[in-house]
């Protein structure tokens, strides 16, 4: 059997997709963070509150698909690369398929329980509302997942933007006419529009439904250890929080939440690298059939984003206390945020590995490891409030768990599944951990520049940090790309 030849991987697509998809996330924070503070403004604390409950539905709603978006998330480039791209539209076909039956199943629950409400209580018209918007929601994730899998970052930026604005305003002005349902009809008008431009985008690609049981059984049993994975994640950056306002308080936990707020912000630059790297690897691989062929796609985007994570979370250390301008009262939370910045660097470095185990069907070795750090972290959180230690010492405790949990994903990855014997191990580790140290000596150097007032002094000590780490960071990093990308762009050809 003759080889297929390698898929070509050029850096300036990478980098470009890598910014398209970067920038739409960053206008999606920005604008749900207006929305946020217009909401609550509009509707006050305890309708506001109500909202942010209600959002559980739509946030656990969106797993209905049991792992199946996942799995053509992966399946779909991995059958490019393999040279079977007539595969493709029957895959699509099974998640979409999949996707309406469920999020409709899903979305007939909660209007039937709506209906058993008193028909005069906000809750009963919400839940009703919410069961539409989980399926129009589920089938523009489904759309999202497509354009992945298809490596068209350029729509699906495009789509991304034009659903957040339209949520934004949308949502605004039907509370501000309507009330607190204007909400729920926000999110119909702007997943609906979004999800009509992708219906025509890629009607070539799934233009009808297929019930093919025994693929959608593959699929599920495919996805449903990577939705886990997903789950794990998210349930590893949020137990924390949980922990906090059960055992200290809602006022605790208001002050915690800038730390979380921020890092999720911030996160999202390493989450669309890692989103635009999937597709590729799992291509790569689909060609290939060989692990060790995805080794430029762990060592190159790792030190990439251990250098811009460096920057990023070190110019947000120095920055935080800007806040204090706007919230006086968040004050307090300020320290505790400044430690899991820190755990959180290193937490951003294991993306590229998550991705190759994903792409080789090993997510279930992910998921142990999550699952252990998970572990881990109830554990030395629980310790750090049997000693009363704070809201820094439940930080420090979470920042413990990410950094373990990355040592633990990165070690074994690159140990089981890449060539590297020992000694260039450690000088793999040594790289991806040097950007974080320089990091650290340069906010220790930034921070000593004291000027009067806060905004000013805080400016230039950011500034300072910014030139001399990115001076630095370029002189170091320079090198070690040439080096790397020179091994695997050769390799690609």
């Amino acid at each position: 059997m003759t080889a297929l030849p390698k898929p070509e991987v050029k850096k300036e697509l990478l980098l470009r997709q890598a910014f398209q998809l970067s920038s739409a996330n960053l206008v999606a924070q920005t604008a749900r963070f207006i929305k946020n503070v217009v909401l609550a403004g509009l509707l006050g604390p305890q309708l506001f509150g109500l909202w942010n409950g209600f959002q559980v539905f739509l946030l656990y709603g969106a797993n209905s698909h049991l792992g199946i978006l996942h799995a053509i998330n992966r399946e779909i480039p991995l059958s490019r690369g393999r040279g079977e791209s007539e595969l493709m539209p029957q895959l699509a076909r099974a998640g979409l398929t999949v996707s309406l039956l469920n999020s409709t199943l899903v979305g007939t629950i909660l209007f039937v329980i709506g209906t058993f409400l008193d028909s005069t209580t906000i809750e009963s018209t919400a839940l009703k509302l919410i069961a539409a918007v989980l399926i129009a929601q589920q089938l523009f994730l489904f759309y999202q997942f497509l354009l992945r899998a298809e490596d068209n970052f350029r729509l699906l930026s495009r789509v991304l933007v034009i659903a957040v604005v339209l949520e934004l305003v949308a949502s605004i002005a039907l509370v501000y006419w309507i009330g607190f349902n204007g909400i729920f009809y926000g999110l119909l008008i702007s997943n609906t529009t979004v999800l009509l431009i992708c219906l025509v985008a890629e009607r070539r690609v799934v233009s009808r439904l297929e019930l093919d049981f025994r693929l959608i059984k593959r699929l599920v049993r495919i996805g449903f250890p990577i939705m886990l994975t997903v789950l794990s994640y998210g349930l590893l950056t949020s137990i924390d929080r949980v922990m906090v306002i059960t055992f200290l308080g809602s006022e605790s936990l208001g002050y915690y939440a800038i730390g979380p707020l921020a890092i999720t912000a911030i996160g999202s630059l390493p989450i669309a690298i890692n989103q635009v790297l999937f597709p590729k690897s799992s291509e790569r691989y689909g060609a290939t059939d060989d692990p060790e062929s995805l080794a430029g796609f762990v060592r190159i985007p790792t030190l990439a984003i251990a250098h811009a994570m460096g920057l990023v979370l070190g110019a947000a250390f120095i920055l935080l206390p800007l806040i204090t301008l706007i919230l006086p009262k968040y004050a307090p939370g300020i320290p505790a945020a400044r430690i899991l910045f820190v755990g959180f660097y290193f937490f951003t470095l294991q993306g590229p590995c998550a991705i190759l185990l994903i792409t080789i069907n090993k997510q279930m070795q992910y998921l142990a490891r999550m699952l252990s750090a998970l572990t881990l972290g109830i554990a030395l959180i629980g310790i750090t409030l049997i000693y009363q230690l704070g809201i820094e010492g439940v930080a420090a405790a979470a920042g413990i768990t990410y950094i373990s949990c990355a040592f633990a994903v990165i070690g074994f990855t690159v140990r089981r599944y890449l060539p590297v014997d020992y000694r260039r191990f450690r000088s793999f580790f040594g790289k991806i951990l040097l950007p974080g140290a320089i990091a650290a000596v340069t906010a220790i150097v930034a921070l000593q520049v004291q000027l009067e007032g806060l905004l000013l002094s805080t400016l230039v000590q950011a500034l300072v940090f910014i030139v001399i780490f990115g001076t630095t960071s370029f002189f170091v990093l320079r090198k070690e790309l040439t080096l790397q990308a020179s091994i695997v762009w050769r390799q690609s050809k």
